[in-house]
Formats: structure tokens, sequence, C-alpha cells
């Protein structure tokens, strides 16, 4: 059995290869695409026939090569002179025209069959032509039956065609019976064609209909909303009427200048709290500190310098607020009053914050003549021996961040 078929050069094959499975091969293609040119090449290979034609245009050399399941290699190759064959290794030239070597049909086991006088292929059926003996003479099949030890299987097969063309034609009439019902059928179901136009115009009307239906249903939404805008309307004209009534809107004086004051009073009352956070912390300090407390007295004098401004500037304002106190509006000058009083007793606590400030400053200037003193009694250090300097001994960074009480001398 052929396991492989190569095509080189051969036709309008360049280089084709064919493996047949176990069973029925069946090649498939359109026309002219080289079906009948792969049976040419096996007819070929088997007898050595006529080759002239086959070398593909513009090549030197073509070949068919057959691969049998029992190991052996076939290969029948043609030069633009001569044919040859290569039988399992084996090279075979100088062949007369339709001679095979004897090894041939040994290996690829495709020979002729000999009928009487005639040798018949029995392998190959070519295209448009009867089935095997179909077109013989009754005396050549035979003789083909008689010296043929397969006649009784030939016999079978010509049987098993005849068989096949009596079904073949049952199934024929079948199909024609079938035919012709589908007709009867198609003819039954003609006026579906009506029913399918009437269907596309029911089709159309539905969908106006649900058109309508959504416009119905807008419209009702529309019909709600006006619904309720008119329950709206009828409560603002009923306010309306229950307003029109009422006295006109008393017309305001002119509260920009008692806007401005609330404002500065609000200011003012911020300052306040401010101060009196300053006072409270002022009044936690003791009255005569010693000589390692001038960084604190330093930066209660810086403090109390600050709020002496913001006294000075809220006494200011409170003088010019001075004249606020004569616009007449009952419901509104009362807080103001209040906040007035209050404002006065901040400035009070301010001034004797003041006054406190006062005396530690006093007091502050005496330390330092006092520290002058002692460093023209005593001009240099009693532990390293460095020259004082009074206003470096009263340096409060120095004194506070080091910790160090020659400070003074050593910076």
């Amino acid at each position: 059995m052929i396991r492989r078929i190569e095509l080189v050069n051969f036709m309008s094959h360049a280089r084709t290869v064919i493996e047949p499975a176990a069973g029925l091969t069946v090649l498939v293609g359109p026309n002219n695409c080289g079906k009948s040119a792969v049976v040419a090449a096996l007819q070929i290979l088997c007898h050595n026939e006529n080759s002239t034609y086959v070398l593909r245009h513009n090549e030197k050399a073509c070949s068919v090569t057959v691969e049998t399941d029992d190991g052996h290699t076939i290969t029948w190759g043609r030069t633009k002179t001569s044919p040859h064959y290569v039988i399992d290794g084996q090279r075979f030239d100088r062949l007369e025209r339709t001679s095979v070597p004897d090894a041939l049909h040994a290996a690829l086991r495709l020979p002729r069959v000999a009928a009487g006088t005639e040798e018949l292929d029995v392998h190959f059926g070519e295209q448009k032509k009867p089935i095997f003996l179909l077109e013989e003479s009754p005396s050549c099949a035979a003789q083909f039956f008689a010296s043929s030890s397969d006649a009784a299987t030939l016999i079978e097969m010509q049987k098993l065609h005849q068989q096949s063309t009596a079904d073949a034609k049952r199934q024929s009439k079948q199909l024609t019976e079938e035919v012709v019902q589908l007709a009867r059928e198609l003819a039954a179901l003609a006026p579906i064609d009506e029913i399918d136009a009437g269907l596309v115009g029911l089709e159309s009307a539905y969908r106006t209909v649900e058109s309508v239906d959504a416009k119905i249903a807008h419209l009702a939404g529309s019909l709600a909303e006006l619904r309720s805008a008119d329950r709206s309307l009828q409560l603002i004209r009923a306010r309306a009427r229950a307003m029109a009534a009422l006295a006109p809107v008393p017309v305001m004086g002119d509260v920009a200048a008692l806007t401005r004051c609330a404002r500065s009073i609000a200011a003012m009352a911020l300052e306040v709290e401010r101060t009196q956070h300053v006072a409270g912390a002022l009044g936690r300090m003791q009255p005569q500190p010693t000589f390692g407390d001038e960084v604190a007295v330093r930066h209660a004098i810086a403090a109390l310098n600050r709020q002496h401004a913001q006294l000075t500037r809220l006494q200011r304002t409170h003088e010019c607020l001075q004249g606020v106190r004569a616009i007449e509006s009952p419901r509104e000058v009362k807080p103001i009053e209040q906040m007035i009083a209050a404002l006065e007793r901040e400035l009070q606590i301010l001034r004797e914050c003041n006054d406190r400030a006062q005396k530690e400053r006093d007091a502050f200037a005496q330390l330092e003549r006092e520290i002058a003193a002692f460093v023209r009694e005593q001009p240099n250090c009693t532990a390293c021996g460095a020259v004082l300097d009074p206003s470096k001994l009263t340096s409060h960074f120095h004194s506070a961040s080091h910790g160090d009480s020659h400070g003074a001398s050593h910076e």
C-alpha cells in the first residue's frame, strides 16, 4: 500500500507531498489545480508511458517518488532527454519507451493484467472513461475473468456495482418524489409573502400605537405638573392676600456708622481678650526680680510695651466711639452699651497693667544701676579673671540658653 507520494517539477506541481491515510483518500479542488496530474504521475511511474510533456516549464528535471508500507522507495525521474528509475537505492537508466525494470512491480505491485492477447490496467480509471471492462467486448471480459485468479472477486465487484446502480436509481426516484412533495408544500406556503407584507404593516401600526402611548404618558405627566403648579399658585395667592394687610416695611436709616462701630467693638473685644491673657501673665510676676531674672523682665517689658501701644489704639478708638451712643435704636443700642461698659472695664485693667509695667521698668532700671555699681567695684570675674561688661551681664539670650553665670565675660 502506498504511504507517501512526492511530485517534483511534475506538470503543475513544483513540489507536492501527499500522504494517504488508511482506507479511502479523496483529492478535491477546483478545475486545473493538478488533481489529474497526480493520477498521471502514478500511471507513468507504473508503466513508463510517454512523458515528454510532464516536465515543468523552465525546469531541467522532474521526478515522482512513492514509498510503500513494506519499506520500498521507488523514484521515476526524467531529464529533457530520457527517463530513469531508482528502486530502493538502485538506479536504472537507458530505458526504452514503456519498458520498466523487473524490480519495479515486485516492489510496487501495480502491474497490468493479461487477458488473452491483451493487457488490462485494473488499477487506474482515467477521467471521462467508463468503469473497468464496461467498454470492452464480452470476449475480452470473459478472457479476463478466465485468466484472473481474482475472477470471483471481480464478479462480486460487478454485482456490487449493479446493486449500487439499482440503489442509485431507487434513491433518484425517491428524491424526485421528495422534490414533488416539496413543490406542493412550497405552493401551499405561497400566501406567506402576503401575510409577511401584512405583518410588516401591523408592526408599523404597533410602533405608531406605542409612540402614541408614550405621548399620552408624557401628557399625563405634564398634566400632573400643571395641577401641582396650580395648587402652588393658589397657595401663593392666599399668602399674598394675607400679607396685603400688613404695614409696609419700615425704612432703615443709615447703619453704615453703626456697622463700623460694631466691627470696631468686635475687634476691641479680641484685643481685650488678648490683653487679659497678658495681664494674667503679668499678674504672676514677682514684684522684685532677682539678678538672674533679667530675661523675664525684658520679656515682660517688651510685652508691656506692646500692650501699651494696643491700649493707646483702644483709647483712640474709644474716643471715636463716644458719639456712637447718640444713635437711637432701642433694640440694638443696649447690647452695644453693655459691650462699651465691658470695654471700659478692660481699659481700666489695662491701665492698671500699664502702671505695674512702669513699676517693673523702674525696678529693672534700678537693677541695671546696681549691676553697673557692682562692676565698678568688681571689674574682673572672681572665677576666671575676665573683664566684666555691664551691658552683657544683662543679656538674656546667653544666660537663658547656656546657663553660664559668666556669659557676659565669655562671649
